[in-house]
């Protein structure tokens, strides 16, 4: 009688700490973040454009080093951020990822890129022009990138 009380309570412990160790992983983050949130803040509040900038891809090189992905709006951030140091290149380019990476983003990304052509910068008027040309014979040949 004595055993089975104890097998009983063995029982009852194991289930228990399978349980328990079923709880005990949570699941893996959809996004690493990488102190995008705090980046967002700065740029709202005027903060250093370039250290936002070298912040942001630090976290990009972290979030690469760990077999994460960026969040929704990580590269059009990035991007806002290059249009406002002025290097239009760079910006087309954090654009275009951001619309690959999230294809719901593509009308706001599409958005920014007509506003940018009435920006006094060259450097990103040229680029919005290079981008819209490069858009439109990609849907005159057909291709997809």
């Amino acid at each position: 009688m004595m055993s089975m009380v104890t097998l009983r309570k063995a029982a009852f412990l194991s289930a228990a700490g399978l349980v328990l160790a079923g709880c005990a992983s949570g699941p893996k983050p959809l996004y690493q973040w990488e102190g995008y949130q705090t980046q967002v803040y700065q740029y709202l509040k005027d903060g250093a454009k370039e250290e936002q900038v070298l912040a942001l891809e630090s976290g990009l090189d972290k979030m690469k080093a760990k077999g994460g992905s960026a969040p929704p709006g990580y590269h059009a951030q990035l991007g806002m951020l290059y249009l406002n140091l002025g290097k239009g290149d760079q910006m087309v380019k954090e654009f275009q990822t951001e619309k690959t990476l999230f294809p719901e983003a593509t009308p706001y990304m599409d958005f920014l890129m007509r506003n940018v052509k009435t920006d006094k910068r060259p450097d990103t008027r040229a680029a919005a022009k290079a981008d819209t040309t490069e858009a439109k014979s990609d849907a005159t040949t057909g291709s997809a990138k």
